[in-house]
């Protein structure tokens, strides 16, 4: 009976402690895949600043457009046609798709068991994650309190 008590308890304790941690963990990988994401996209971005540059110092023509588009500036014979394109492709965090994540082997085993029985997300929560865990105590108290071993008992015997 000691021994169910127990594990009752760390049944609830166990999913209590490491639920959260596992929420936390997820949220600090998927950010450092969209971390992973943006310099992605800069070194993209850098490549092509890069070449651009490079355009700039060989390309005579290159920066004939360049005047004439950010500078404004034209031959007196000729007449500029406006057109609203921003040249510039900003860093778009819709693209972002994060990896699914899932738990090591063992772990991943035993919560597809508790979500049978009872969602994750229970365990996770404030409210209900210090009620649980005040129940757990409360079965380890009554299961160390009902078969302690006292002082004043006689043992039989044999």
């Amino acid at each position: 009976m000691f021994w169910l008590l127990c594990g009752l308890s760390f049944a609830i304790l166990v999913p209590c402690v490491l639920v959260p941690e596992w929420k936390g963990l997820e949220k600090a990988l998927i950010a450092e895949q969209y971390q992973a994401f943006k310099v992605a996209q800069l070194r993209k971005e850098v490549e092509r600043e890069t070449r651009l540059v490079e355009a700039i110092r060989s390309d005579p023509a290159v920066v004939t457009r360049l005047a004439q588009r950010d500078l404004g500036l034209y031959r007196r014979d000729e007449r500029a046609i406006l057109v609203g394109l921003s040249p510039v492709v900003p860093l778009d965090s819709a693209l972002f798709v994060p990896k699914p994540l899932t738990p090591p082997g063992f772990i991943d085993q035993v919560s597809r068991l508790f979500e049978l029985v009872v969602p994750m997300e229970f365990f996770s929560e404030p409210q209900t994650r210090t009620a649980l865990m005040a129940l757990a105590t409360g079965l380890l108290v009554v299961a160390f309190t009902l078969f302690a071993r006292r002082k004043g008992r006689r043992v039989l015997a044999q």
